[in-house]
């Protein structure tokens, strides 16, 4: 293994066509990182969405609490 690389260390796995990079998510940036999170959010929200997990609202409703945010 090499030196730099630490037991449970987290990386970013990139898949382009042929090619996997492997990137440490210590070295990226903090606005790639909150891109991540958000991803991680919006992936989940979906997934809720999909098994039923979700609230309906009349539309003025929804804007309402959309305002309030």
């Amino acid at each position: 293994m090499r030196k730099d690389l630490n037991v449970g260390e987290e990386f970013l796995i990139i898949k382009d066509q042929h090619r996997i990079v492997l990137k440490k998510i210590s070295n990226l940036t903090e606005k790639l990182k909150e891109n991540l999170r958000f991803a991680k959010q919006v992936e989940k929200a979906w997934n809720d969405y999909e098994n039923g997990k979700f609230a309906q609202r009349k539309a003025q409703v929804f804007l309402e609490e959309l305002d309030r945010c």
